[in-house]
């Protein structure tokens, strides 16, 4: 029952392409040193080219690392362990998969063997990686105050972003005054506190890039596919485990809340 309850625990979520893209080099570079050192698949009978061929593996690594968690990760809240070793191994298949490709495309019968070859080295190889960032991950979300942080940070708060509207023109936002975003189509609706009421700006931005712009801010949760609030604007939640909205201050319209998403980390409602 304990090892159930450790591989639902949350973890603190990979965000930023920055993050993502280390996270693979590191993958890479562990895969080039693993296949230098015990030369798997053949390699140790290669004689001429070898770095070349082993960094070849590597580089699949990375690029199907990254293109993996960049279409897959895009929520804000924390996903468990064992949704991130479920993720590992679809990762690995594919991994595997091309490798087996790629060890075809060269003219080294020693490294060409079957998939299935392929796939288990890949599992064997991958393990420990995948041990290492979970271990990592999971000592980041045992630090105290990792997502139900209520002290405000007034500096963070308090400053600006600036989106690129367009080649000369630039939105300037107060953080703290941001409400929601939401994407529509091509465009962006940003609502942000105007007074008593609430102004929206409409343009023309992707909605995870001005997550991403928010990534240094704890308050802000990617709640929906089509949605970024920001939880200090929390006034009410209301649903049932098929269905969550909450409504933000001084907007006159609910907010859909995906199924996956947790609400226990938005630390409903806030100390004001």
């Amino acid at each position: 029952m304990n090892s159930l309850l450790v591989l639902g625990n949350s973890l603190p979520h990979v965000k930023t392409r920055k993050q993502r893209f280390r996270i693979a080099l590191m993958f890479g570079v562990f895969v080039f040193v693993f296949l230098w050192i015990f030369q798997p698949f053949g390699l140790a009978e290669i004689q001429f080219n070898k770095i070349p061929i082993i960094a070849g593996f590597a580089f699949i690594t990375i690029v199907v690392t990254v293109v993996f968690t960049s279409f897959r990760i895009r929520s804000k809240h924390p996903r468990s362990i064992a949704d991130l070793i479920k993720t590992s191994f679809y990762i690995t298949g594919v991994i595997s998969f091309l490798n087996w490709l790629y060890s075809y495309t060269l003219q080294c019968y020693s490294i060409k063997h079957s998939i299935l070859v392929y796939l288990l080295d890949s599992l064997a190889i991958g393990l420990f990686p995948v041990v290492f960032l979970v271990f990592y991950l999971w000592m980041q979300a045992t630090k105290p105050n990792t997502f139900n942080k209520t002290t405000e940070n007034t500096s963070t708060l308090n400053a600006s972003i600036s989106v690129k509207v367009s080649k000369d023109e630039s939105l300037s936002l107060t953080v703290n005054k941001i409400i929601c975003a939401k994407s529509s189509g091509n465009y962006l609706e940003i609502y942000s506190e105007n007074g008593k009421s609430y102004i929206k700006h409409l343009i023309r931005y992707p909605l995870y890039k001005f997550y991403n712009d928010l990534e240094n801010n704890d308050f802000f949760f990617h709640c929906h596919k089509s949605y970024i609030i920001n939880s200090k604007h929390l006034i009410k939640l209301r649903g049932n485990a098929k269905q969550k909205e909450v409504l933000l201050e001084l907007l006159d319209f609910w907010i859909p809340i995906s199924r996956s998403f947790d609400t226990t980390k938005l630390n409903f409602p806030y100390n004001k």
